[in-house]
């Protein structure tokens, strides 16, 4: 998440809605037609893509222009990523926070592979 953090409000806002919709770049660059290599690009490097790359993008994703440039999205998402945090569930993050890295990574294995199970299943 640090790593995130550290990139353009461009790369955190393509990251963040490219996973949203559960795509690689590879993906990406099929459905919009930019290149894979010039998407990993923008994700990585401070970058100031042609607004017809940007356009593409944006329409692959479907979502408009400014989703994929404003920060004030990063904040909002941020935001509603919370917003269905309830007291137990905190509980429980702290409850996972106290344990050991062995049995923090066992937790987040056995989370990972119960929502692989329910995107195979939709």
């Amino acid at each position: 998440m640090e790593k995130i953090k550290n990139r353009s409000v461009l790369a955190q806002n393509l990251i963040r809605l490219r996973k949203k919709h559960n795509l690689t770049q590879e993906e990406l660059a099929k459905k919009s037609g930019v290149s894979r290599r010039t998407i990993a690009l923008y994700e990585t490097k401070p970058s100031k893509p042609p607004l017809h790359n940007i356009a593409k993008l944006a329409k692959a994703l479907n979502v408009k222009i400014e989703e994929l440039v404003e920060y004030s999205n990063i904040v909002k998402q941020k935001e509603a990523d919370f917003s269905n945090v309830n007291s137990r569930t905190l509980k429980r993050i702290k409850q996972i926070l106290s344990l050991t890295p062995e049995q923090r990574h066992m937790v987040y294995a056995f989370v990972d592979s119960l929502t692989n199970k329910n995107k195979k299943a939709s």
